[in-house]
């Protein structure tokens, strides 16, 4: 259950970066407290890390994988 709630987070998460970096796009936001470039650029790795987590929980949730083995610690 909270590897899905995770997949929801991490969707919604990036559906909202993801139109936050349109809107940068195509209203030309510049960002200029450090360096002059294109918002969009710095705002492009949320919505893919947040999509990547999302695809990484939601192999927990219907892959054969389970996030915790219950094994943690034992070595062989």
């Amino acid at each position: 259950a909270v590897s899905a709630i995770c997949v929801i987070i991490c969707m919604v998460l990036m559906w909202y970066t993801l139109s936050a970096t349109l809107r940068a796009w195509k209203f030309g936001d510049a960002e200029m407290r450090s360096l002059d470039m294109p918002k969009y650029l710095l705002l492009g790795a949320m919505p893919i890390g947040f999509g990547l987590m999302g695809v990484q929980f939601a192999r927990f949730v219907f892959g054969p994988e389970t996030l915790h083995t219950g094994e943690a610690g034992v070595h062989e």
